[in-house]
């Protein structure tokens, strides 16, 4: 009786347990697959606006007012590799306002090149871009003593949507691009 009771309890959660291996096993996504799907140079373009906050210095009754704005259309490329021990990390070169400087007021001209140095040119990688990615979704969310970029985006079938901010003491800089994988 015993052995009739212990085996109809542990027969149900062996059974969960296998189950639940067996989906996870074939859900998961290798970094090999990862690559093949998702790194690659990809040529952005999109709008880029510029404002200047009065932040400091500042009538107290201008506190928090854009006092100047220049929108840009802009287009430039960017990497993406697959960050081999976590697969949902990507790291990004040459992503402007980022790891790239942003283009300022009243000159569309091109962004230097990005400070990013990936793996096989420094060691490990520095100064470089990493973003969340999980479910084709991407999240930014990067603090340095350079500022704050933020944002979102998605990536799915060799296309790529960002809108993502640049803020830093009163210069924020909005990010509206789309690119496809080259």
């Amino acid at each position: 009786m015993e052995a009739r009771v212990l085996f109809t309890s542990i027969l149900p959660t062996v059974l969960s347990i296998t189950v639940t291996a067996f989906f996870l096993a074939s859900c998961s996504t290798s970094a090999n697959d990862l690559t093949k799907s998702v790194a690659g140079t990809y040529a952005l373009e999109g709008i880029q606006i510029n404002e200047r906050i009065c932040l400091v210095g500042c009538p107290p009754e201008r506190y928090g007012e854009i006092t100047r704005s220049d929108t840009f259309q802009v287009a430039f490329p960017v990497e993406i590799y697959i960050v081999e021990s976590r697969v949902d990390t990507l790291l990004f070169s040459g992503l402007e306002g980022a790891d790239v400087p942003i283009r300022h007021f009243e000159s569309s001209r091109n962004a230097t090149n990005p400070y990013c140095r990936p793996h096989g040119q420094t060691n490990p990688p520095r100064h470089c871009t990493y973003a969340l990615h999980q479910n084709d979704k991407i999240l930014f969310d990067i603090v340095t003593p350079f500022g704050r970029y933020a944002g979102e985006g998605g990536i799915s079938d060799g296309e790529l949507t960002l809108t993502t901010n640049y803020f830093y003491r009163g210069i924020s800089v909005d990010y509206y691009l789309t690119g496809s994988r080259k």
